[in-house]
């Protein structure tokens, strides 16, 4: 079984307990305005872009097929035209200088399996162990189960990050083979949901309640996730409405806060989108105050920040 991925990142310290290892699958059906992952939103192969990293050679000019590539006289460099692109890739195959790579790749359960266990006895000593996340894990559930399933057998430690949008029959297969499981809840009123991430929430908010209940019978961690932006979703109303719902939730899980950054800005461009929320600047330190007050009048538990959990 293949599946498409555009990362494994090795020896992380977040997103699970210990030394782990995170594996990225490609394609997701929401576009959250915020998303620092622009590497996993569409599931085909894709182009990079790194204009800094050019030397000007010319030489991708002249394969490109598409007429893609042109010289800038005015400011002497070498342009991409995202627009009249087919992925054929055949100026990554021709460029010395790493300007230009390939954004996905197509890889067997094995194979992951195998750069998961290079890094088996950091996870002995630390007790870490895998990440899956994306993208969405549940655009590629199979895919995601086998390497869930060869994890446990092996021992290893298994974590998911999800959005909650999709079958929850794919959710709950998955959730057989994992120990720990992040779920986002992003916006609580429906239509401004719809408008943040290009989805509605009816069914990630049941699939968070199903999942809540399936992980209390059978002694599994849950972490709900609160991606906490600037204007768009840190309001009082859906702070105190996102507080009220997970303190109602089976198992009482943990409200993990997530304040905005734009670290991942830089990757939008880079195969020639525009970052949506490139304007926003991260909560000062009075808006966190806010916000941690009305998690404490409403009685939840939560913690912020991705780190050590």
């Amino acid at each position: 079984m293949t599946g498409t991925i555009f990362d494994i990142s090795h020896y992380m310290l977040e997103d699970g307990p210990g030394i782990r290892t995170n594996v990225f699958v490609k394609g997701c059906p929401l576009r959250c305005k915020w998303c620092s992952n622009a590497y996993g939103l569409e599931k085909r192969i894709q182009l990079s872009y790194k204009a800094q990293k050019c030397a000007g050679c010319g030489k991708c000019i002249s394969v490109c097929p598409e007429n893609a590539i042109a010289w800038n006289d005015e400011k002497h460099i070498v342009v991409q035209n995202f627009k009249k692109c087919k992925q054929c890739l055949k100026c990554v195959q021709i460029c010395n200088f790493q300007a230009r790579s390939q954004i996905g790749i197509e890889k067997t359960v094995e194979e992951v399996i195998k750069a998961v266990l290079d890094d088996r006895m950091f996870y002995r000593r630390s007790g870490g162990g895998v990440t899956l996340s994306g993208g969405e894990i549940l655009g590629q559930a199979d895919f995601v189960g086998e390497i869930l399933k060869k994890c446990v057998y092996y021992g290893i430690h298994t974590a998911i990050e999800t959005s909650g949008y999709g079958k929850w029959e794919d959710l709950k297969r998955i959730l057989g083979y994992t120990k720990l499981v992040f779920l986002d809840c992003k916006c609580m009123n429906r239509e401004k949901h719809k408008a943040l991430t290009g989805v509605g929430n009816e069914i990630i908010l049941e699939n968070i309640v199903k999942t809540a209940q399936w992980c209390e019978k059978h002694g599994k961690q849950l972490i709900i996730r609160l991606p906490l932006i600037p204007t768009l979703n840190d309001d009082d109303i859906n702070v105190r409405d996102t507080a009220k719902f997970v303190k109602e939730l089976r198992g009482k899980p943990l409200l993990n806060v997530l304040p905005y950054h734009n670290f991942g800005a830089s990757k939008y461009e880079t195969i020639g989108k525009r970052y949506p929320t490139e304007d926003l600047q991260p909560q000062e330190s009075e808006d966190m105050q806010r916000i941690k007050k009305i998690f404490e009048e409403v009685g939840v538990r939560f913690s912020v920040g991705g780190y050590n959990i």
